[in-house]
């Protein structure tokens, strides 16, 4: 190809090129360091879903030795349900035909369905604005730090989140074409994002009843065959599974325990930690930038479905206060949202940037600063992956499952992660003792008030207490004391073991 022809070529394609070049940068910072060990976000939710899927991979596998699968399997239903376990499900199969375990191949899963709700974002993106606004939500959606690690993880989120943006393009497109296939895949597409998670149903309600009734008023929407449509299509896989699991598998009977907090509601320092959260996961100028971008949509409904978008966010926050303040993973819903907002505002700068005398210099200063700001996202998350090998972590628990084989009686274990990394990396399963915030969180649940209530609760008929989470110990200053009581079985770099059938 000569150099004219490779010239006209990317002039033509300019757009696809760009769209394709944003999709791999995103694809490409999420696949660096893929196969490291799922602990550099929330290791205790990721060694969970690690868990299951090991469960479902040992299950009848004639490879594994009997009593590891008899363990693997104990440990995955200890897990319990909370949302069908179809990204632990896909990971296991896919085990089976690598022929071994490998945790990053479920990751992978997760970044192939935050690719499929970027396509749906810069589909609706393209619809409600222009291409500049398509290509700006794009790169908030891939390349915000936030946005790079937490759609990485063995988690089901990244999968709900996707499926939400897919059925608001979906139910945008519904709407514009009023079509039954539009109608059978918003309520399929609508139904396997809550499926895959509960709460995608608070996030997607709102701006799916303030879009419509932008248009129609209630009794209109109620005679309308197609939306009755989507509305089974959407509800039934998720009232069928809670209707099994809470009346015939009863697994789910109790999940629902320890969730809701609305007290917090009323507490000032709820909505300051929530905007503390945002302002760290996203930048606070962001938010107000999308908000400012709502204001700035021309057509009616639009603006009434990214405004029932945000709500839903709210009202999802609401009902969910603590999580909201201490599980940065909740804030994941936020992403297509603000990337969605941004587009209007993009859009209506650009036509003011057209507009000055010279729009040349302008564009270079604009695509400057944005060149800037990717490659500095890429550049900290790179180096954030790149500063710690959690493969070394292994040996860690592979070594305190050493010193406790064979010894008798249970173990409780004050970890960073609830005990998992040492379930899952060196199949010992402990008692956990509750850190700093988990003894905060028992309290406003109406749990134990006193430090003797949790000693007695936790530690009767428990032969060890492992620590290895030195930080958090000193936080405790009265479990230090208590602990101080009793001979050490045994340490290591980063862990102590005490017996507590041995006074000093």
């Amino acid at each position: 190809m000569t150099r004219q022809k490779l010239a006209a070529f990317i002039n033509k394609n300019s757009t696809k090129i760009l769209v394709l070049g944003i999709f791999l940068a995103g694809l490409g910072i999420r696949l660096y360091d893929i196969t490291d060990e799922p602990l550099e976000f929330h290791p205790t939710r990721q060694l969970r879903s690690a868990i299951i899927s090991r469960g479902f991979y040992y299950h009848k596998n004639p490879n594994i030795p009997s009593d590891q699968v008899e363990f693997a399997e104990k440990q995955a239903g200890k897990a319990g349900l909370i949302e069908p376990p179809i990204l632990e499900y896909l990971t296991a199969q896919t085990y089976r035909i690598v022929g071994k375990e490998q945790v990053w191949v479920g990751r992978i899963f997760s970044i192939f369905f935050w690719l499929l709700g970027g396509w749906a974002l810069y589909a609706f993106s393209r619809d409600i604005s222009t291409l500049t606004g398509s290509v700006v939500a794009l790169i908030i959606y891939f390349l915000l730090p936030f946005s790079i690690i937490a759609s990485r993880t063995l988690m089901p989120d990244p999968m709900m989140v996707a499926f939400t943006v897919i059925s608001i393009w979906a139910v945008y497109e519904w709407e514009k074409k009023r079509s039954l296939r539009w109608a059978i895949l918003t309520g399929l597409v609508t139904g396997f994002a809550i499926l895959s998670k509960s709460v995608a149903g608070v996030v997607l309600i709102f701006p799916f009843a303030f879009f419509i009734l932008s248009k129609v008023n209630i009794k209109s929407a109620l005679k309308n065959r197609q939306l009755w449509l989507i509305a089974i299509l959407a509800a039934l896989p998720s009232v069928v599974y809670f209707l099994f699991g809470i009346f015939i598998d009863r697994r789910l009977a109790t999940q629902f325990s320890g969730r809701f907090f609305p007290s917090l509601n009323t507490d000032p320092a709820f909505y300051v930690q929530w905007l503390l959260n945002i302002d760290e996961y996203f930048s606070l100028i962001f938010l107000v930038l999308g908000v400012v971008g709502i204001a700035l949509v021309k057509e009616h409904k639009i603006r009434w479905l990214l405004v029932g978008w945000w709500a839903g966010y709210l009202v999802y926050g609401f009902m969910f206060p603590y999580h909201i303040m201490t599980h940065s993973y909740y804030h994941l819903p936020l992403v297509p949202i603000i990337s969605a907002s941004l587009a209007p505002l993009a859009a209506r700068l650009t036509d003011l940037v057209n507009q000055t005398p010279q729009k040349r210099f302008s564009w270079a200063i604009i695509l400057t600063a944005f060149g800037i700001f990717i490659t500095f996202n890429l550049w900290s998350v790179k180096h954030e992956l790149k500063q710690e090998d959690y493969r070394t972590d292994i040996a860690l628990w592979e070594e305190i499952a050493d010193v406790l084989y064979d010894q008798p009686g249970s173990v409780i274990a004050l970890t960073a992660d609830y005990g998992t990394s040492l379930k899952y990396y060196g199949m010992v399963s402990p008692r956990h003792w509750p850190s700093i915030g988990d003894i905060e969180y028992s309290i406003i649940s109406g749990g134990e008030k006193t430090f003797d209530q949790f000693w007695e609760n936790k530690t009767s008929s428990v032969h060890f207490f492992l620590v290895a989470d030195l930080d958090e110990l000193e936080k405790q200053p009265e479990l230090q004391e208590r602990l101080e009581d009793y001979e050490i079985f045994a340490e290591g770099e980063g862990y102590v073991i005490l017996d507590l059938k041995t006074s000093k």
